[in-house]
């Protein structure tokens, strides 16, 4: 955990080096929090039963093929082909995967708040897909760096990286949903937020009823896992650092709305 929090506290010092322009230059904070995030990424241990079983895979790359997705399974067996260590072949997916969270970040907030708004995804979805997991995170940088030519209305672009990210993890056809999405005008009223409120109460008991214990699901790839009792043990403390992670990025949010609220936003390319 403390890893964690270090290189939070790195993060949170250059995004307001980046706000304020502390180093005469935005691009610098914006650079070595890349490297920093790209470092920690890639020396991790075992930070979880995912991280031990991609160690696995990647030693023993040939005899995964019907397991993997073939982008993920190609790119590891060329790695690992070629002698690279794990780390190494960690090392260069970081690099990607930060890359194109950047990249994309960057098309839609001004060189102010970039890294503030990775430490938002940093938070929670990077250390879940790019720190324990793996596939999805590459999958997952690849659909925001997509969202942009999905916002800009180039949709055969949009789809193609769509199918590109599944070659990583198959989850990732679903971001296609982001097309129509963006589409779709909310205005976000008393009455729209109480309905959307109803609706996730909604689905969390439905999701209740139907998902855990129910046998039928088991087919699905990981199911019996995440539906057992074993998995889903209430733990205090499990929800103190749920609740801390995500309170990170609304304090930041907080403190850098003034700031925010005064930019014009824009999208370039």
């Amino acid at each position: 955990m403390f890893a964690y929090n270090l290189m939070f506290v790195i993060l949170v010092s250059l995004s307001f080096s980046e706000r304020y322009n502390i180093l005469r230059s935005r691009y610098v904070p914006i650079l070595c929090s890349m490297i920093f995030v790209i470092i920690f990424t890639s020396i991790r241990g075992d930070v979880g039963q995912d991280t031990s079983n991609y160690l696995l895979m990647y030693l023993d790359i040939d005899n995964y093929k019907e397991y993997l997705e073939l982008g993920f399974y190609y790119t590891a067996k060329t790695f690992s082909d070629f002698g690279f260590s794990f780390n190494f072949f960690l090392l260069i997916t970081s690099i990607f995967s930060v890359t194109l969270y950047y990249v994309a970040i960057s098309k839609f907030i001004p060189r102010k708040y970039i890294i503030l708004s990775f430490m938002i995804i940093f938070c929670d979805l990077y250390i879940y897909f790019n720190i324990s997991g793996f596939r999805q995170g590459i999958a997952l940088s690849i659909c925001l760096f997509s969202s942009y030519f999905a916002y800009r209305g180039r949709y055969f672009t949009f789809i193609f990286l769509v199918m590109f990210a599944t070659l990583f993890h198959k989850t990732a056809v679903l971001f296609l949903i982001v097309y129509p999405l963006l589409k779709f005008k909310l205005r976000l009223t008393f009455k729209q937020l109480s309905f959307i409120a109803l609706g996730c109460i909604f689905s969390f008991i439905l999701s209740k009823f139907f998902l855990f214990g129910n046998e039928n699901i088991s087919f699905m790839k990981g199911a019996i896992i995440y539906i057992s009792e074993g998995y889903n043990t209430f733990s205090i403390n499990a929800y103190i650092v749920g609740f801390l992670r995500r309170f990170y990025p609304i304090c930041l949010f907080v403190c850098f709305y003034k700031n925010i609220r005064n930019d014009n936003y824009y999208v370039h390319f």
